[in-house]
């Protein structure tokens, strides 16, 4: 009865942090100028709604770096700079090929601003042939710009999990055997 327990409870341990939060890689080119690549964190876990949203306070952490065509680290980017990020968990690895979805972010230092994905303003998804990021100076004016999607892919949960499964299996084992001796 007790090991029925322990590997229930282990079960939905590793259900429940499976469900909720994850880490997500992400990458974009920039043809002739670099790319725009990093991790994000968030859980879906305030409106549940398959969507991770910045408004929502669903994004946990961000970390974002451009580097140019000899991979120089130009700028960085931190939780702090986003103003606004919705991705949609709809089993798609593209940020902006359904309406809304985007992510606009600032760098203090240089006051270069990245739009990426389609927005709340547009009427047009990410397909590969229309510009689904630009890249603007601290007056507002575009300096390049690309077609080439945001492509995001979650990054699988460290092995931690079934370490403190395998655990707790063994620590029920050892107290059965005991029992019974």
């Amino acid at each position: 009865m007790y090991l029925k327990s322990v590997l229930a409870a282990t079960a939905l341990f590793l259900g429940a942090s499976q469900a909720n939060a994850a880490t997500y890689s992400f990458s974009q080119a920039y043809p002739g100028f670099g790319v725009f690549s990093g991790y994000f964190e968030a859980e879906d876990n305030v409106v549940v709604d398959s969507t991770i949203a910045s408004f929502d306070g669903e994004l946990t952490d961000f970390a974002g770096t451009f580097t140019d065509t000899d991979g120089s680290v130009l700028l960085s980017f931190d939780l702090s700079g986003i103003f606004g990020f919705v991705y949609e968990l709809d089993g798609s690895d593209i940020v902006g090929d359904d309406i809304g979805e985007g992510l606009a972010i600032v760098d203090a230092s240089s006051s270069l601003a990245f739009v990426i994905g389609t927005g709340p303003l547009s009427d047009t998804a990410c397909d590969g042939i229309n510009i689904c990021g630009v890249a603007y100076d601290g007056s507002g004016d575009p300096v390049f710009g690309t077609s080439e999607l945001f492509t995001v892919a979650q990054v699988p949960l460290p092995a931690s999990g079934l370490l403190l499964g395998a655990g707790a299996l063994g620590l029920g084992l050892m107290r059965r055997k005991k029992r019974a001796a």
